[in-house]
């Protein structure tokens, strides 16, 4: 700001580093280890919406009852999951609709240890002004428009098998070149992204090519229908 020589940290919405953090591996000047307050009008750039990765808070517990919260994403909706062994999960609750920011579920247990999982299912659409993505869909099934963006939810094909959940993924494309962006795959079997569909991409079904770094690559045939 004013000439001023300046150094930019990318950060979360919650404050943590986040890639690419600093750029460089060397400073000049100084450094005096505190953050300055610019004087002049900035832009302010907030990353959320659909991209936003939830947090499942420390569960509270009353007796039987088991109290579950966690950050949301406005018009998600969401599954519950808990398992006594990290291999079997049950579902505990599905379509759970997140109130505003956040997310809730109630349930009761008598084990002596249950761990939980909650994923996001679904996503209400938002219009293009809201930088909420656009509509979401679903892959294997979904329809979208050519010269939209879209929010996609991929259920991988148990063939072959699942990747640990947070697997690094290299790539995910559409029609073999759309490459698919803000990709995550926090729940096991699930890998969320989102694609800008250019006006003249190729239209009907489409192939969802998913490859993990080091691991497998699954193919959905058809998997994504562009109208």
């Amino acid at each position: 700001p004013n000439g001023t020589y300046a150094y930019f940290v990318s950060i979360s919405s919650n404050g943590t580093p986040t890639f690419p953090y600093n750029i460089g591996r060397a400073f000049y000047g100084n450094p005096t280890g505190a953050a300055a307050t610019i004087a002049e009008t900035v832009t302010t750039n907030f990353l959320g919406g659909a991209n936003l990765r939830e947090t499942l808070n420390a569960p509270t517990k009353t007796g039987s009852t088991v109290v579950l919260t966690w950050s949301a994403v406005e018009g998600g909706t969401y599954r519950v999951e808990s398992t006594t062994n990290l291999t079997t999960w049950i579902t505990n609750a599905t379509g759970v609709a997140a109130a505003q920011n956040t997310g809730s579920n109630t349930n009761t247990s008598t084990d002596t240890m249950r761990f939980y999982r909650v994923s996001r299912t679904a996503l209400a659409a938002y219009d293009g002004s809201s930088g909420g993505g656009g509509s979401t869909v679903a892959v294997p099934g979904g329809s979208a428009s050519r010269g939209t963006t879209v929010s996609v939810t991929i259920t991988l094909p148990t063939t072959p098998p699942w990747p640990p959940a947070n697997a690094p993924i290299s790539s995910v494309t559409l029609a073999g070149t759309i490459a698919g962006t803000s990709i995550t795959d926090a729940t096991q079997g699930t890998v969320l992204c989102t694609f800008t569909i250019p006006a003249g991409a190729p239209t009907g079904a489409q192939n969802v090519v998913v490859v993990f770094n080091m691991g497998p690559t699954y193919t959905l045939t058809g998997g994504l229908t562009i109208n």
